[in-house]
């Protein structure tokens, strides 16, 4: 399979038989489950969520169809969503506008082989003066309830490349706090609907390893084994994600970092956030 674009409309063959062969997905099945999934929906008292099943098919593929497990994925959602509103939660891309005008994150503009995406922040563009670490969470949370929509990207998952390339140590640990990490994790894990597959660190400090080797006990092994550390081999980081998919920063093939049609795309989806953001957990009256 070549790279793929980004902007993928529907399946290709091998896509459909990956989802077939890693999900166990099929029409029959994708249809039963869907139909179960709102016979919960409706038994929950008082839960009113983005009647939606795009949305939905995010978190049945995101769970391998196990119904129970989607399910409970999604009143996770709804529970972090409520406990950090205004701090990760119900924002619209306006509102999040000053990171996306830092250059700092987009996803690459190709598809790797197997039909997944690719997230690079450049942690070196932020400024740390006019927004802080949880803003940058929250706009990478809201961007992904729109990339995730594409069904190439919920069969395939997607990765991260994190650059630390002129952070400082005080601004790192503002982004390596166990704290940070563990919500962060935790929150994907159980919570957001994300195949999150691989995290690549580059130009990560020294310490970074000695600091990770105490941090990773408190994680699962499978979200021990998503990382992948390279300092400031980017050979090392081509070995898993092609350069000619990469910004010129990453000593990549794509040109210099630009977000600036990637964002248009992104701020495009505003209606579609503002409607998700009612929907959630409601009180009786």
């Amino acid at each position: 399979m070549e790279f793929l674009p980004y902007h993928l409309d529907g399946l290709t063959p091998e896509l459909i038989q990956k989802a077939k062969t890693e999900l166990g997905e099929a029409p029959e099945v994708k249809k039963q489950a869907l139909i179960s999934f709102k016979q919960l929906i409706e038994n929950e008292p008082n839960f009113y969520p983005f009647m939606d099943d795009t949305f939905f098919l995010m978190f049945l593929r995101c769970k391998k169809y196990n119904v129970q497990k989607a399910f409970n994925s999604l009143l996770n959602f709804y529970r972090f969503k409520k406990k950090y509103s205004g701090i990760f939660t119900d924002f619209l891309q306006s509102d999040l506008k000053k990171v996306m005008n830092m250059n700092s994150f987009k996803d690459c503009d190709l598809r790797t082989k197997d039909g997944g995406i690719v997230g690079v922040l450049l942690l070196g563009n932020h400024k740390w003066e006019q927004a802080s670490i949880e803003d940058i969470v929250a706009t990478i949370l809201h961007i992904g309830l729109i990339t995730y929509r594409k069904e190439a990207t919920q069969i395939s998952g997607g990765r991260i490349i994190i650059d630390f390339r002129n952070v400082t140590w005080h601004q790192f640990l503002k982004c390596a706090s166990p704290t940070m990490l563990g919500l962060v994790f935790s929150s994907v894990e159980n919570c957001w609907p994300f195949r999150l597959k691989a995290i690549h660190l580059v130009n990560e400090p020294k310490a970074f390893s000695l600091f990770f080797n105490m941090l990773k006990f408190t994680m699962p092994k499978k979200v021990q084994e998503r990382f992948h550390m390279h300092g400031k081999d980017l050979d090392g980081l081509h070995k898993y994600i092609p350069p000619e998919m990469l910004p010129e920063e990453l000593n990549g093939k794509e040109g210099p970092m630009d977000n600036t049609d990637y964002y248009k795309y992104i701020l495009s989806h505003e209606d579609l956030l503002r409607e998700m953001n009612k929907c959630g957990f409601k009180s009786e009256k």
